[in-house]
């Protein structure tokens, strides 16, 4: 059984973060207290076959919808064209 790259993608979020059941992040998956380890504002996990993005629960839902937006611009995994992704998700969540 082969497994794709997006699906990895998406169970290694998974697994990562703890979720609520809207599936916003909540905090980071460890055995620890989770007030000492919130989930960052928004991960972003990209593969040649897609983009899994997250946000976290206090996120307002506009500004994950910009998040979005600016992922779904910069389409799959393609670093030398599009290394510009993180300097413009950074400018949507400040």
């Amino acid at each position: 059984m082969t497994i794709s790259d997006i699906r990895l993608m998406r169970l290694h979020a998974d697994i990562l973060f703890v979720h609520d059941t809207a599936g916003r992040l909540v905090y980071v998956n460890e055995p620890v207290d989770p007030e000492d380890y919130p989930a960052p504002i928004i991960y972003v996990g990209r593969t040649q076959d897609g983009t899994v993005y997250r946000c976290r629960w206090d996120v307002p839902e506009v500004i994950c919808f910009q998040v979005q937006d600016t992922v779904n611009r910069f389409g799959t995994l393609n670093m030398t064209e599009h290394c510009g992704l993180v300097p413009e998700l950074k400018d949507v969540v400040r």
